[in-house]
């Protein structure tokens, strides 16, 4: 999975330094060169766990992940990931995707969906309206800390990529986009779209930037 994520990310962050030419159908087809990953920003993480309260009283348990030395008055943007899979394991510290994002500037929002994991609530099946409401609610609590600079983006894989693309209903301005997989979907698509959608994910990420 990390892996996965890590060519990933590092395709996104080349494509920061380099203009994107028009589509070309034989450079669509050649064969991507490795390319050296960028110099974190920050050498530590530091973790909060904590209940954020819904617009129903039902408590909804986060975690939060900051960079550990991120200086005073400083703002970075957010990833948001929610789950109904646990968003963490007892005994089990943050994972390598997220200490990379958190490395390179960014805070990491994680949470259990109601009914699941921590959190308080009846879990009434994947994604239901009020699963949805609360994405948004959420998302007004990051924008409100002081470290946040107002632009969050969503990731995730499988149900967790469906309920990064459903963050987008509740059309709050401060999402920028997100990445995100469904189990499938990216095997179906041929190399030209793949080159599309990094495009895509690539102004993603600038939106994110700060």
């Amino acid at each position: 999975m990390f892996q996965r994520r890590l060519r990933f990310v590092l395709g996104v962050l080349t494509l920061f330094a380099q203009s994107v030419p028009p589509a070309d159908p034989i450079e669509d087809r050649a064969v991507p060169q490795a390319v050296q990953a960028p110099i974190p920003r920050y050498t530590d993480l530091a973790v909060r766990s904590l209940y954020l309260t819904m617009r129903d009283g039902v408590r909804i348990a986060v975690d939060l992940l900051l960079p550990k030395d991120l200086p005073a008055g400083a703002s970075i943007p957010a990833l948001l990931n929610l789950t109904r899979y646990w968003r963490a394991r007892e005994g089990e510290g943050p994972r390598d995707y997220q200490r990379f994002f958190v490395s390179h500037g960014y805070a990491m929002v994680l949470v259990d969906v109601s009914g699941t994991g921590a959190s308080f609530g009846v879990w009434r099946g994947p994604w239901s309206p009020d699963e949805i409401k609360d994405g948004g609610e959420i998302v007004n609590w990051i924008v409100a800390q002081p470290w946040s600079n107002g632009k969050v983006g969503a990731i995730g894989t499988s149900y967790e990529g469906a309920t990064a693309q459903l963050l987008a209903v509740p059309n709050h301005p401060a999402v920028k986009g997100g990445d995100s997989e469904i189990s499938g979907i990216r095997r179906l698509r041929r190399p030209s779209q793949d080159i599309r959608v990094r495009r895509q994910l690539k102004e993603f990420f600038i939106a994110c930037s700060r």
